[in-house]
Formats: C-alpha cells, structure tokens, sequence
C-alpha cells in the first residue's frame, strides 16, 4: 500500500493532485480546511478503489498539530506500507502588500500557513518515516519567488525561501538515507485562486499586476490537472531529476 499525504488538498493543485493519484493500492490522507470542499473531493473520487482518510485541519491551529499528526500516522498500516509521500502543498499569498503597510495580524497568518505549520509536519514526518525506516518522498511545492524580491510579495516570498531552506537541510541530513527523496518543485504559474488574488491587487500594492491579467486573458496559465499528471509520472511514480529544486516546465515540454 502506498500513502499519500497532501495539505490544501479541497482546491487548487491539491484537489487535483488528489484525483490523479487516486487509484488501487493508494491510501489518500486529504488535510484542508474546508470540510464541504473535502466532502465533495471524496464523492468525486468514491468511485475509484482507494482508501481515503480526510482531515478538517487550519494550519493557522499550529498549535494543534502534533495531536493530527499523530492520528494520521496511525492511519498507516507499518506492515503494509511500501512507500510514503508527504505532498507540501498548502500556501497563501497573501497578504500582497509593501512592507511598512502590512496588518500584523496578516503579518503571522501568512507565516504560520506558509512557514511555521509544514515545518511542525516535516519535523513530525522526517521522525516517522526515519524511526520506521520507511521508503519515503517529501514533495514540496515551491515558487521561483524564493528566490527573488518581488514587490508587495515579501512574505509569501520568504516563507518560501525558509521552507525550501529546511527542504535542503532535510536533504542534507538525509543524504546517505536511500529510503528518503527529497524535492521542491517549482509548477510555474497555475490557474488557481492565487493567480485571482493577484490580479485582484491594487497597483500601489503590486505594480507587476498587470501583466498577470494578461496571462489570465492571454490563457498563459497552467491547468492544476496538467501539472498534477506531470507531478505523478515523474516525481510519485517515478523519480529521476536532477536536483533538490526542479522547475516542472521541462518535464511538461518533455512530455
């Protein structure tokens, strides 16, 4: 049996992510905080042979998380388990706005959904898989925002650089563990209520935003189901990139 673990798993990449793995063999244990959204995904995919656990879980609850982790990882059958995938998928981009003008409120929020939270689950998942000595895949859905200063973006932008910070240090740390593969994938801008929420940005907030009002209108953006199947054949039922950090633009040319 294999599991797999996906946060935001009611929209987006996620939810789509979601029904492309799902096939016979596969455990799906689904965390978002949408229950109707959750219940729905589960009734789309009920057809299909495969179990299916759902979890109602904020990750703004932080503090609540060790006790979820826990009863997913006894969901897992240690017997029966060949391989173990965690998918990082959860984020938000907001708040889209200059530093010096930023709520704190929306300041932590952010942080805690971006950063905070899939470091809690990762330090708990690194722990099970590595105490269990399971064959194991951690998936991290990354930005290229990492990796530069975009206006009105800075926190979105560098909670991605943190995770993909201790996505490196896991690997690092894990480098002589064959049973442990490690990635940040970077999926390239995506048809998702991010890319609504930035081009629903004021100028003076972003002054970029123009530009990705006319990826939306150009139809410039990638389907979620494009990039999922692509995440599926190379990086679940496969595994042969080149590096801690891909870009998914290569192997969806390739394809």
């Amino acid at each position: 049996m294999d599991y797999i673990i996906i946060t935001g798993a009611s929209k987006g990449l996620g939810r789509a992510l979601a029904k492309e793995v799902a096939e016979e063999n596969v455990t799906l244990i689904l965390i978002a905080r949408n229950k109707c959204e959750l219940d729905s995904l589960v009734n789309e995919i009920s057809g299909i042979n495969v179990k299916i656990y759902t979890f109602n879980f904020d990750l703004l609850d932080y503090e609540k998380l060790e006790l979820l982790m826990s009863r997913i990882f006894l969901k897992v059958d240690l017997n029966n388990c060949n391989k173990i995938t965690f998918i990082n998928n959860a984020g938000t981009i907001n708040p889209i706005c200059h530093i010096g003008e930023l709520d704190m409120k929306d300041i932590k929020n952010n942080l805690v959904i971006n950063c905070l939270s899939p470091v809690l689950i990762l330090n708990q998942f690194v722990d099970f898989c590595n105490t269990n000595s399971l064959d194991s895949k951690i998936i991290n859905i990354s930005s290229g925002a990492y990796k530069k200063p975009i206006e009105g973006w800075s926190l979105y932008s560098a909670s991605k650089a943190a995770v993909h910070m201790i996505i490196e240090t896991i690997a690092e740390e894990n480098k002589n563990n064959p049973l442990m593969k490690i990635a940040s994938i970077d999926p390239g801008i995506m048809d998702t209520n991010i890319q609504r929420e930035i081009r629903e940005t004021s100028k003076h907030q972003f002054s970029g935003v123009e530009k990705f009002i006319e990826f939306y209108q150009d139809k410039k953006l990638r389907s979620p189901i494009d990039v999922a199947k692509t995440i599926k054949k190379f990086f679940i039922n496969d595994w042969k990139i080149d590096g801690i950090y891909e870009k998914l633009d290569k192997y969806i040319w390739n394809e």
